[in-house]
């Protein structure tokens, strides 16, 4: 109970900061919902307001609707795609940690987002972006030093001094736009409402195993296709893509 009643606590105080954060008609919607403690119609408009604009908010308020009607698979996948987008999020992190181990009681978990990728989290992408703009600029006038003036001048001694950092810097930096955004324009993570058949081949060669409601790792996802390649526990295969939400 006490565990609970930290979520509810949480909670509370995002539902007060989010209200003032979105101007959403589903958002707000979903709000008056849950203040009518009609958690099915809440859903339903945070769903929409998802599609429509994702944001960490929404989603982390789907996560406490499904603590609170004990969908504890539900509100993992809500509060574990809130952290795909924000790594850093200690709510989310709570409550996430929370629904797993409702779950998994003699598991650990660790979180969806790989540290490599949570630590270049620490500035955003538009930070990251204004960085490379920056040492773009730098290496331009280093690189325009060395060629337009003579090398008698102090001019030159600073622009030899600055293009080997800036160009070191910038690629730094191309590196991590790079890396962030092929990581957040994967699937990594995919959750089935219910049981499901697994799949040998996407050609409907069926197996003996059945893919338990809850989360799997996607292997292989490709959006003109039907079929995802997912793996659980130690099994792996394809479903209809249908079937499952990613993230």
């Amino acid at each position: 109970m006490m565990r609970m009643n930290r979520c509810v606590l949480i909670v509370l105080g995002v539902f007060l900061a989010t209200h003032s954060a979105s101007q959403s008609s589903n958002f707000e919607r979903g709000l008056k919902a849950v203040a009518d403690s009609n958690y099915s119609k809440a859903i339903e408009m945070f769903a929409k307001d998802y599609e429509e604009q994702p944001s960490v908010a929404t989603t982390f308020n789907l996560g406490i609707i499904y603590l609170r009607r004990n969908d504890y698979n539900r509100a993992l996948f809500a509060f574990e795609r809130g952290l795909m987008k924000a790594p850093y999020d200690t709510d989310l992190k709570i409550n996430a940690r929370y629904a797993f181990q409702e779950l998994n009681l003699n598991e650990t978990w660790s979180h969806p987002v790989p540290a490599l990728i949570r630590f270049l989290h620490i500035l955003p992408f538009y930070g990251w972006f204004s960085l490379a703009i920056l040492f773009s600029l730098t290496t331009a006038l280093a690189v325009y030093g060395l060629f337009a003036y003579r090398k008698e001048t102090s001019w030159y001694s600073w622009s030899r001094r600055l293009v080997i950092p800036g160009i070191g810097l910038l690629l730094i930096v191309m590196v991590v736009l790079i890396t962030l955004s092929n990581f957040h324009n994967r699937h990594h993570y995919g959750f089935v409402n219910t049981e499901q058949e697994l799949y040998l081949q996407p050609d409907g060669i069926k197996t003996s195993l059945q893919i338990p409601a809850g989360k799997v790792n996607v292997l292989h996802y490709n959006d003109d296709s039907t079929w995802v390649k997912v793996r659980f526990s130690n099994h792996q295969g394809w479903i209809a893509k249908n079937v499952l939400n990613t993230y």
